[in-house]
């Protein structure tokens, strides 16, 4: 279910609370959910969940705060996979039109009022799969040299199926604009970890950053810095600063 709470008092906003999916009596193979998110601009908050277990089956709803009554709804795939953790619900674009949601290892964004389904890295990137570190959503943002504000993801060359977060190889720094999905700059990241072991991808001076982490019991961090590449999508080559934290 999903309660409503005045953060003042911790008293309910709602008469009651809603039923996000109803758990068959004796149930146990059921996960924690993930947190959800506010948009203050709209007036709504964004509720993922399963709807059939642990099996990928999962739904995005968005409910106003005011009542709890529900808006828009949009299902989702690709949760299941156990090198994942479904972090946030979704993220908010910097405009907070936009609300981006990770789906079946693609990056998809929907109208944070309506739902409806704006763009997709399916289409946009049909050769890619999201990958996003271990940590969904998985993303960052930044602004390119233009002023546009950006997205950041980390997406390899592979299929869209949970095979992509332990591929070897290497996979990129994708950036595209938030408005519309189009690509504007990939960099290769200098980790030699597969996708499964990174975090997600931010924007901070001129720098496109990221890190990893190695398996116990050596329990060694990375971070790694390339310069940002909004000039193309082809592989920038620069120079690599790394911090390693023990």
């Amino acid at each position: 279910v999903l309660l409503g709470l005045s953060l003042a008092s911790g008293q309910p906003l709602w008469s009651e609370p809603r039923l996000l999916v109803a758990v068959p009596p004796g149930s146990t193979l059921w996960a924690k959910p993930p947190a959800p998110v506010l948009s203050d601009k709209h007036g709504l908050v964004y509720v993922g969940f399963w709807t059939a277990g642990l099996r990928g089956d999962a739904r995005v709803q968005a409910h106003k705060v005011s009542s709890g009554e529900p808006v828009w709804a949009q299902n989702i795939t690709g949760h299941n996979c156990t090198s994942l953790s479904w972090d946030a619900t979704g993220v908010i674009s910097s405009g907070s039109d936009l609300l981006l949601l990770w789906d079946a290892f693609a990056l998809r964004a929907v109208s944070a009022e309506t739902g409806h389904s704006a763009w997709s890295t399916v289409d946009q990137l049909p050769d890619f799969a999201a990958v996003g570190g271990n940590e969904m959503p998985g993303i960052g943002f930044g602004t390119s040299p233009d002023g546009e504000a950006t997205v950041l993801m980390l997406i390899n060359e592979h299929r869209r199926d949970c095979n992509a977060m332990y591929q070897e190889g290497g996979f990129f720094i994708q950036a595209l604009r938030v408005k519309d999905g189009v690509p504007l700059g990939r960099t290769k990241s200098k980790a030699s970890c597969v996708p499964a072991s990174a975090s997600p991808p931010v924007e901070v001076d001129g720098f496109w950053i990221h890190g990893d982490r190695s398996l116990p019991p050596q329990q060694v961090s990375t971070i790694y810095g390339v310069r940002t590449n909004y000039s193309s999508v082809s592989v920038f080559e620069g120079p690599v600063e790394e911090v390693i934290h023990l």
